[in-house]
């Protein structure tokens, strides 16, 4: 990436020296109006590199590498000399080289920079799609964060109430159990005193029988007196 920013930084300059030419406009010969173009051209790609250096310096980019590099660094070199040719100087020998240039070489320029703002284009639609589609991802995983908390959130409520019901059935089953000895218990205690009563009655029907056997001979004594 910083390799990609050190061509992007050259050719930038190269352009920003380039466009200083405005100035000279009336003087390029037979090609007026291409030669407008070319400025215009120029300013536009300016724009777009801008905006590229800017995505490259503040994003992870995902074509900032060396395929990048190498398609900046071959520009640069082409448009170089037709550079050199559009930089502003008093010079003699700079004003008459400008003035020879005619329409076909102003075509020809035309065609390389139409062609690198294509390109630039395409990279920066593909860095566009590649940020919306990280923030889409993004979005994704927020998303999905929130399912994970909600559903553990639903299995945590579950999972109380199943340990509330279970509580509940636990407590009813203790409950069922105490009346279940209290019941037996009763019953032990009730089954005690039948077996004491029952140990105390022979014992009862002998004095039963015996009180009513002396009543029966004091009658009979009064009768035969």
């Amino acid at each position: 990436m910083a390799e990609t920013l050190g061509t992007l930084t050259a050719l930038l300059t190269l352009i920003d020296t380039a466009l200083t030419a405005h100035n000279y406009v009336k003087d390029f010969h037979h090609a007026l109006e291409e030669k407008q173009r070319i400025l215009d051209e120029m300013k536009c790609l300016k724009d777009l590199l801008v905006h590229l250096e800017d995505h490259i310096k503040h994003n992870q980019s995902t074509t900032s590498g060396a395929g990048m590099n190498h398609h900046l660094a071959s520009f640069k070199s082409e448009i170089s000399p037709f550079t050199e040719e559009l930089q502003s100087s008093n010079g003699l020998s700079k004003r008459l080289k400008w003035t020879l240039w005619g329409k076909k070489e102003a075509d020809k320029s035309l065609a390389t920079l139409e062609r690198f703002k294509t390109l630039l284009n395409a990279w920066l639609s593909l860095e566009n799609l590649n940020k919306q589609n990280i923030l889409s991802q993004s979005v994704a995983d927020a998303a999905s964060v929130q399912q994970q908390h909600q559903t553990a959130l639903l299995q945590s409520v579950d999972s109380l109430r199943l340990q509330h019901q279970q509580d509940h059935i636990a407590v009813a089953n203790s409950m069922g159990i105490l009346a279940h000895v209290q019941k037996e218990q009763q019953n032990d205690d009730l089954r005690k005193k039948i077996i004491e009563w029952e140990s105390l009655v022979p014992g009862k029907l002998f004095l039963y029988l015996w009180l009513w056997t002396i009543s029966m001979l004091k009658l009979r004594m009064r009768m035969l007196e």
